[in-house]
């Protein structure tokens, strides 16, 4: 099943809501990356999500944070979301395939408006 563009921009303009309320002045940012970033996504893909709060103390505790509201969205959207946590130090400074890649092709959500999404 294929997601249209509409959907994503509303998922993950509700998505950026949910995540401001529930990290405040610690979220430094959110990433689209992945082949929706990119305007190649295809009938199986995943919304991938890099989640950056200033400080990670716990993955396992980001990761709980976040679970039942993106396992309500993944359900209420029809499009499964995966997330990764990353601190601000690693994102400007980690030097891995994974970071280049998404630094290339990620869509800063707090900075750019979500509406772009729909003319991928």
């Amino acid at each position: 099943m294929r997601v249209e563009a509409p959907a994503i921009t509303r998922v993950t303009d509700e998505l950026r809501r949910q995540l401001v309320g529930t990290y405040g002045p610690r979220l430094h940012g959110v990433y689209l990356s992945g082949s929706y970033a990119r305007g190649d996504q295809d009938d199986v893909s995943d919304l991938d999500i890099l989640i950056m709060p200033n400080t990670i103390p716990a993955y396992g505790a980001e990761t709980d944070r976040t679970s039942t509201r993106i396992a309500r969205l993944s359900l209420e959207y029809g499009v499964s979301i995966s997330r990764v946590f990353m601190s601000q130090e690693d994102w400007q400074h980690g030097a891995s395939a994974f970071l280049h890649n998404v630094r290339r092709d990620a869509i800063h959500m707090l900075s750019q408006p979500i509406a772009v999404l729909a003319e991928s």
